[in-house]
């Protein structure tokens, strides 16, 4: 992955790490590398548009979606991040990370890249501008334990149900934006910890003072 110099600027020193906390990132950084790989084998930026016609109340949406099959991948790389019993899941890495820091510039920083997170998860993207608001954590969830993962019989039915309203194209084209935008966000916790270890006992933030509450 790409690292500018500018988001590596301030170096914090960390508490110390013990074997578990440094294989633990260690397999993060691995995996953040595995997901962003999988992205770059379809690099064209989202988009979509919809348009509804008044008399009939149908809308139509369009968008450059990928391939289910690249999605799959996708998601197969990324649930590392979102489920919970995974050591990698996101919530886990930055907590880990923010109560290793010794410094509040660092530790505001990634208190941001956890609330960017936490949005990303939040935003109802392309269901709610077709009238049937659903999170990007919702879609995953329904997705990946209906479809990709697991066959749970009552997420697959309410998954059909939103198939109903937006269509599956709309439902696909807002997992795939659920995993890039949140990708984005690990990636920002990647650079963070891309030179840490268990003998290296060092994070790297952006030289700037992400206040809480403010517009920084």
């Amino acid at each position: 992955m790409t690292i500018y110099p500018y988001m590596i600027s301030h170096v914090t020193d960390i508490e110390p790490l013990s074997s578990e906390q440094a294989q633990q990132l260690l397999l993060f950084k691995e995996r953040a590398e595995d997901l962003a790989e999988a992205q770059r084998k379809y690099q064209n930026v989202p988009m979509s548009s919809y348009s509804r016609d008044p008399a009939d109340r149908v809308s139509t949406f369009q968008a450059n979606t990928p391939d289910i099959d690249h999605i799959a991948t996708m998601a197969m790389k990324f649930r590392f991040f979102y489920a919970d019993k995974e050591p990698t899941q996101f919530e886990k890495v930055a907590g880990l990370l923010r109560r290793k820091a010794k410094d509040e510039w660092a530790i505001n920083y990634i208190d941001r890249i956890a609330l960017w997170y936490k949005h990303a998860m939040r935003s109802t993207d392309t269901t709610g501008a077709l009238g049937s608001p659903t999170t990007n954590r919702e879609i995953l969830n329904l997705w990946f334990n209906s479809k990709f993962f697991h066959s749970d019989a009552q997420k697959r039915e309410k998954l059909e149900n939103i198939h109903q309203v937006v269509g599956k194209e709309a439902s696909l084209f807002q997992l795939y934006i659920a995993i890039v935008q949140c990708a984005s966000h690990i990636k920002s916790l990647y650079v963070v910890a891309h030179k840490t270890t268990d003998k290296n006992l060092i994070i790297c933030t952006p030289s700037h003072h992400f206040r809480l509450g403010g517009n920084a």
